[in-house]
């Protein structure tokens, strides 16, 4: 990630994004539990985030940053939108683990139609 990067992605910070990691689910299909960071044993590489997207509107782009990369997302549907939740369903993160330390920071960008630029809060996923 280069310098640049990462100023703009602190600038999108200052004000409050429109969407953010609500949940992580974790284990067996059916049969996921909610991701604690700290207390939870994970051996799932490929967990259901779950984001609240109350703030974000049709034409909106999403991207969810996986230890600092932007990844593209499926723009949300009109149900998910009207529901205020957007699901990744068994959102592969081995590949995108950087250090290769089953370990990610997550965040989600939101470019709004004006160009306007937002990143939430950062949350941590890892596991064994």
């Amino acid at each position: 990630v280069t310098e640049s990067a990462v100023d703009q992605l602190l600038e999108a910070r200052l004000a409050a994004s429109p969407a953010f990691i609500d949940q992580i689910d974790f284990g067996d299909e059916g049969s996921e539990s909610l991701y604690t960071h700290g207390t939870s044993q994970s051996t799932d590489d490929t967990p259901d985030i779950i984001l609240d997207i109350t703030g974000v509107e049709a034409g909106d782009t999403l991207e969810l940053i996986v230890d600092g990369e932007a990844v593209s997302i499926i723009a949300p549907t009109s149900g998910q939108l009207s529901s205020d939740s957007y699901k990744l369903d068994n959102f592969d993160l081995g590949p995108r683990d950087q250090l290769q330390d089953q370990s990610v920071s997550l965040a989600v960008k939101v470019t709004k139609i004006s160009g306007d630029e937002f990143v939430s809060d950062v949350d941590l996923y890892t596991w064994q």
